[in-house]
């Protein structure tokens, strides 16, 4: 319907001053699509126009306040050659609630007037009913009084009494129906009173997009404006569920990718078009700037010494004589220009990759409500189990996967909901994970794996004969038992303490079992014992050290 393609995109700084005999045109434009940033987003309108030859001024009031000015740009199709944009202007406008809402406020009004008045004719209803009741239950009382004295009246007609009397139990039911009626209208009432009150008559801000175009000849256009916002923005958390394997089956994990979406931009999205982009728009865009750094030697402090202001610069300062007092002597009249005082820069975040998810069918989202949930994908990645145990510090053993991931774009840093074979078993965190990075995360305590560790023995003495020197000596047993009915790999870990001074000594002794791993991960002292285990196994590791130093001083330990 549109095969010519409007080439001209424009940003807010007018290109050109408008058409002196523009015609304006107030247009409406729908909201479609918008991309979500981790922080912002960018939103996507259209707008369908049928347009004369001659300049026109498209005049669009529905885009929200909260966008950013510059980020506006215009393109278009026409059906039509010779359609040219010559420039954009934006305004920041305040409109009328009621104006806004399309009349809405007025519905709710006048909805909530019919219902008040039905709720009156109840009232009515039940008033008649209540006099009635009386005149009947008056009438129940008749029997029971006495005739008057002499009197000659006439004996009353029973038949037609009782048949009155019979009556009231439909006017009370009738009164029942009624007061039931006035409490739905009631609820009602609430509830659209609710709406009316986010529809307050007042003055409400909003964007105004003026798009100046000449048309060379008659035909339809269809006008696409993009705008970004602040207000908006997606958090990624994931799902990871553990299968640990049984009857012969390997281990295996289920990662889902999850976004929680949530947008204040004071509009609410009806069935848009989503994508999510893992880009930082608002962020910056460039390395910071490093400047050299100077080492010198210390410089002397010039104390200045407080004078008395002099009569002329008291006039000066008039009502702040102490902030005279304390104005060093440079800034004085005559001085060097002072330096400016530089603002800091904010730091960048930055990602090795960018991608951009888009969510199947439409979606709605409204302004400042709770954030929305939406399901990414799914995967399964590498994978292999480990059990962990640090029985200096505790003596449970927990069980790790170590992921391989083989997705084709990063895991965003986030939180993770870990399940291990079915069962919730608490919750964790992903870092910033890269296609083929690993990464090792904890699913719990594993039960069937015990570790102990028992102080065989601990010997204090004195050495030497000349120069003599504390020692002390340790010796520590870990036992580790395989309950489960297959074989399991498992890391223990323990330390010894190190030492930055040349006079305290620490040594490993003969008994020690040798460890696979020195120092992981740059820990000074630490040490890892890493084996598989057989079902039904058990192992026992020997961790010997002695520490010596000069009697006449003391020692302690700091962890770092």
């Amino acid at each position: 319907m549109y095969p010519k393609q409007l080439l001209l995109s424009v940003s807010l700084s007018a290109l050109m001053a408008a058409p002196a005999l523009a015609a304006d045109m107030p247009s409406s434009s729908r909201l479609d699509a918008v991309t979500l940033f981790p922080r912002g987003a960018e939103l996507t309108r259209f707008a369908e126009v049928t347009l004369e030859p001659g300049s026109h001024t498209l005049i669009f009031s529905d885009l929200p306040d909260r966008i950013l000015p510059n980020s506006v740009r215009v393109e278009g199709q026409s059906d039509a050659a010779g359609l040219a944009i010559s420039s954009i202007d934006t305004q920041r406008i305040f409109l009328d609630s009621e104006a806004i809402s399309g009349g809405e406020y007025k519905k709710l009004k006048d909805r909530i007037e019919a219902l008040q008045d039905k709720r009156k004719r109840l009232d009515v209803t039940i008033r008649t009913a209540e006099t009635q009741l009386n005149l009947l239950q008056n009438l129940a009382t008749l029997p029971t009084v006495p005739p008057a004295a002499g009197g000659s009246a006439p004996a009353p007609d029973w038949h037609t009494i009782l048949t009155l009397i019979g009556g009231m139990d439909e006017v009370q039911t009738r009164i029942l129906g009624a007061r039931e009626g006035q409490r739905e209208l009631d609820r009602q009432i609430e509830e659209l009173n609710k709406q009316l009150s986010l529809l307050n008559p007042g003055r409400t801000a909003r964007t105004r997009v003026k798009v100046f175009i000449a048309a060379k000849a008659a035909g339809k256009a269809l006008f696409r404006i993009r705008y970004q916002i602040r207000n908006g923005g997606w958090q990624p958390f994931y799902d990871l569920r553990l299968n640990t394997g049984a009857s012969g089956k390997g281990p295996d994990l289920e990662l889902v990718r999850r976004a929680s979406i949530s947008q204040s931009s004071g509009e609410d999205w009806q069935n848009i078009e989503m994508a999510l982009s893992t880009t930082r728009p608002q962020s910056g865009t460039s390395a910071p700037n490093l400047r050299p750094n100077l080492v010198r030697y210390r410089q002397p402090v010039i104390a200045y010494r407080k004078q008395a202001p002099s009569k002329a610069r008291r006039r000066m300062v008039g009502a702040m004589p102490e902030m005279a007092d304390a104005m060093p002597a440079p800034m004085a009249a005559g001085a060097a220009a002072p330096k400016p005082v530089m603002e800091q820069e904010a730091s960048v975040e930055s990602y090795a990759f960018q991608a951009v998810y888009r969510i199947p069918g439409r979606v709605s989202i409204k302004s400042g409500a709770a954030a929305k949930k939406l399901r990414i994908d799914a995967a399964r990645p590498e994978l292999k189990l480990n059990v962990r145990a640090v029985p200096a510090l505790d003596s449970t053993a927990y069980l790790y996967a170590d992921i391989t991931w083989n997705g084709k774009t990063g895991l965003l840093p986030g939180r993770a909901s870990l399940y291990r074979d079915g069962a919730f078993s608490g919750t964790g965190a992903l870092p910033l994970v890269n296609p083929g990075d690993s990464h090792e995360i904890g699913f719990g305590a594993d039960d069937k794996v015990k570790v102990k560790r028992i102080q065989q023995s601990r010997e204090k003495s004195v050495t030497g004969l000349l120069s003599s020197s504390n020692v002390d000596e340790r010796d520590y047993l870990i036992t580790v038992e395989n309950l489960h009915g297959q074989k399991v790999p498992v890391s223990i870990f323990d330390r010894v303490p190190y030492s930055e001074d040349e006079d305290i000594e620490v040594n490993l002794l003969a008994k020690t079992t040798p460890p696979s791993r020195k120092n992981p991960d740059g820990k000074r002292g630490v040490m890892a014992w890493d084996f598989g285990l057989d079902a039904g196994g058990k192992k026992e590791i020997r961790l010997n050290y002695r520490i010596s130093w000069p009697k006449k001083k003391a020692i302690e330990f700091v962890t770092r």
